[in-house]
């Protein structure tokens, strides 16, 4: 007998549940929209960011890939974005899979970063071949670099190397450029839930609202 009245009363609270749903129904839409045009405002309020993925090589016999990742220049680009997550574009580099990643407020970075990646080997040129003109007036012929004891390069040889045929033999590979914002879409599905879940919560509010009042009456 005593589980009659409580089956009964989930009855009622259901019918209640249905009654102030359509009785507020605008408002629950009113919400949804609500949600929806906030989670639209933060996705193109917010400054664009987008990630972009790629990996280099250099074909050339002394100017290897080791030569530009260890280059004065491309560190300095790596720690800075490393200590300071802000600075954009922002580089970053996986060890592991010899990946770079850059974010960045462009959609197309492929022509900043490829033109970054040809000066900071230029930088190194240019020092390697600083190096090797103050050696050449002590040797001439003093062994710099040999390969598989093939090819040797001195000095001199090195002081005359073209920078820029050291520059087209490297080439660059980019992945598909991703958007991190805008993405309207899901904040626009993110802001519609966060107004129906007050949506739900203003109908809960309405339920107690109801059976307090009811009890007060009874109570009376």
């Amino acid at each position: 007998m005593a589980k009659v009245p409580q089956k009964f009363d989930d009855e009622i609270d259901l019918i209640e549940l249905i009654r102030i749903f359509l009785n507020h129904k605008s408002k629950y839409i009113l919400l949804g929209l609500l949600g929806l045009l906030l989670g639209l405002g933060l996705t193109y309020h917010h400054e664009p960011r987008y990630k972009t993925t790629f990996k280099y090589y250099i074909g050339h016999p002394i100017f290897t890939y080791n030569t530009l990742l260890n280059s004065e220049k491309l560190q300095e680009l790596l720690n800075t974005s490393a200590v300071n997550n802000n600075y954009l574009p922002n580089y970053h580099f996986n060890k592991k899979s010899k990946i770079f990643t850059v974010i960045t407020t462009k959609d197309n970075i492929k022509e900043e970063v490829t033109e970054i990646l040809k000066q900071a080997l230029v930088f190194e040129i240019d020092q390697v071949k600083r190096l090797a003109q103050n050696l050449e007036s002590f040797d001439n012929k003093q062994e710099i670099f040999s390969i598989n004891n093939n090819i040797t390069w001195t000095n001199q040889d090195i002081a005359k190397i073209d920078a820029d045929e050291v520059v087209k033999s490297l080439k660059l590979s980019f992945g598909k450029t991703q958007a991190l914002y805008p993405k309207p879409v899901k904040h626009s599905v993110i802001g519609i839930f966060i107004g129906l879940l007050l949506a739900f919560g203003w109908m809960l509010f309405m339920i107690i609202r109801s059976n307090m009042l009811k009890q007060s009456r009874t109570e009376s």
